[in-house]
């Protein structure tokens, strides 16, 4: 069994010419400002800059780990990608939206 991608701990948004074994990531838990203006910042980047931004939420209401997010941000999160209408899409979708092989 093996892997079709895989992502990085390197924050950032992907295109075409991304490499489909280190994907850049946005962890929302353990490195660093979790925010929601600084999420919907990034949102609001990878829209108008037509890249992929892949989320990874971190131990969602787990009290007590300093790398937990809540689900109040979770819910805020997809809040605003339903109001900015952006498109969500799994990993397999966003490789070949940009033709990652």
């Amino acid at each position: 069994m093996g892997f079709l991608d895989a992502r990085d701990t390197k924050r950032g948004f992907n295109d075409s010419s991304a490499n489909y074994v280190l994907l850049d990531s946005y962890i929302l838990g353990p490195d660093g400002d979790n925010s929601l203006n600084t999420i919907t910042q990034a949102i609001d980047d990878a829209q108008a800059s037509n890249k992929w931004l892949i989320l990874v939420f971190h131990r969602v209401d787990e009290t007590g780990q300093p790398t937990s997010v809540t689900h109040e941000l979770v819910q805020e999160v997809v809040n605003y990608l339903v109001e900015k209408n952006a498109r969500v899409v799994t990993m397999q979708q966003g490789r070949a939206l940009y033709q990652l092989k």
